[in-house]
């Protein structure tokens, strides 16, 4: 039977709001492993810049919600999911606004409109693996905004997004939702809980990605193990071993890497070596060393053991980008939203981004999904060694594009709840 792994990442809302509110409505050198394709698919390569800028802000992004974040909880962000909807947010800001968002965003917003483009039309898509994205734009019918053609039409261009005016309501609210469950397989089956009459703007994005593993864990391959959770709880579950052909290591961390069929993305999981609290190796992980650390996988026999586990997180990410240095487009009285039009009743700006999302990981594989909304208010080793890595205290994590070596998915796995 296949065992297929179904990874849905990541939803994206951006909500555009007047200041009038109304009511709610609802270093081996060995062989690769013998499975690792002879001819590898072969797709464009990003520009170096471009690779940068998206670890960075992965990096970046991580790290400042681990020090708002209590120690001890798990964290679980999709960056790839945050950049596009904040690169969309960004085709509408000018002036000081602008200048904040591109240097928190790594790139000049027409060049990231480019390489976000290039980047998604050029991942693998096949029935081993695929990544996709779907975008939409909602303008509320009933509202005195008038949205910049320009604005609409480079969201268009490099992000297919189509735009859909009407009154919103129970049906706009129905609509959104379906959209958002059309495209995330379920996944995610209602983003809204509820719609406020007033909003002026919805900007939506749904990505999902569907793969198996490269080699699926077999039932005598999970085993009954211990978890010691950041306070020092012990914890039962069940730990799925296997045999790999991948490891990362530096002077902080040993990690395994489990590849989803195709070689095209891969499962990291990065373990702090003894003595090294986690906290301190993800502080540790600058996009500098990030990078280094994923593009210099090293081969060899490496038995690894991944616990099973579920991790639901949800945060509001302005405090965060405000850390960040994301600060002008969160202020009602300094935010630049004018490109994206004309709203009579004031000032846009970003009033919240608000995170959820959730991973699921067990012997078929993974399945996970998240969604973000942002609202906007008007107002080296010997080949006989052998690697051994146990996941049984707290880790970091990352779903990542193997061929470029960009982080797509990452966590912080701290606790894992009793699943004897």
């Amino acid at each position: 039977m296949k065992k297929y792994i179904s990874i849905f990442l990541m939803v994206c809302l951006m909500a555009a709001f007047t200041a009038c509110r109304g009511e709610d409505t609802p270093g081996m050198s060995v062989k690769k492993p013998k499975d690792e394709p002879q001819t590898p698919v072969v797709r464009q390569d990003q520009s170096e810049n471009f690779r940068g800028a998206m670890t960075s802000f992965a990096s970046a992004l991580l790290r400042a919600q681990a020090k708002r974040e209590e120690k001890g909880r798990n964290i679980l962000i999709a960056p790839y999911s945050v950049l596009p909807a904040l690169a969309m947010t960004a085709n509408g800001a000018a002036g000081e606004t602008k200048k904040e968002m591109e240097r928190v965003l790594g790139r000049e917003i027409g060049t990231l409109n480019k390489d976000l483009s290039a980047y998604a039309g050029d991942l693998p898509a096949t029935d081993a693996a695929r990544l996709r994205a779907a975008n939409g734009i909602w303008i509320n019918a009933k509202k005195d905004f008038k949205v910049s053609a320009s604005f609409a039409a480079d969201l268009k261009t490099y992000y297919r997004a189509e735009l859909k005016e009407k009154p919103f309501g129970p049906a706009a609210f129905r609509e959104i939702n379906a959209f958002v469950k059309k495209n995330t397989d379920g996944m995610i089956p209602e983003i809204l809980d509820r719609m406020n009459a007033e909003a002026v703007m919805y900007l939506v994005n749904a990505l999902g990605f569907d793969a198996k593993w490269a080699r699926p864990y077999e039932k005598n391959d999970v085993e009954k193990g211990v978890f010691t959770a950041y306070n020092g709880t012990k914890r039962t579950v069940k730990l799925m071993r296997s045999s790999e052909g991948t490891y990362l290591e530096n002077d902080k961390a040993l990690g395994m890497v489990k590849d989803y069929e195709g070689h095209q993305y891969a499962f990291v999981a990065l373990l702090p070596k003894e003595g090294v609290d986690v906290y301190d190796l993800l502080e540790s992980l600058d996009a500098d060393t990030l990078d280094l650390l994923l593009s210099n996988k090293k081969y060899g026999t490496v038995h690894a053991a991944l616990p099973k586990f579920t991790v639901e997180y949800g945060d509001d990410l302005v405090p965060t980008l405000g850390d960040m240095g994301m600060v002008t487009a969160t202020n009602a009285n300094k935010a630049d939203f004018s490109g994206m039009g004309v709203c009579k009743d004031g000032r846009l700006y970003i009033e919240t981004v608000l995170h959820k999302a959730k991973i699921q990981v067990d012997e078929l594989g993974t399945k996970a999904g998240a969604a973000t909304a942002v609202s906007m208010d008007t107002g080296a080793a010997s080949p006989d060694n052998i690697i051994s890595i146990t996941l049984d205290r707290p880790f970091v994590y990352f779903l990542i594009d193997a061929h470029n070596d960009l982080p797509l998915f990452c966590g912080v796995l701290t606790d894992i709840g009793d699943r004897s």
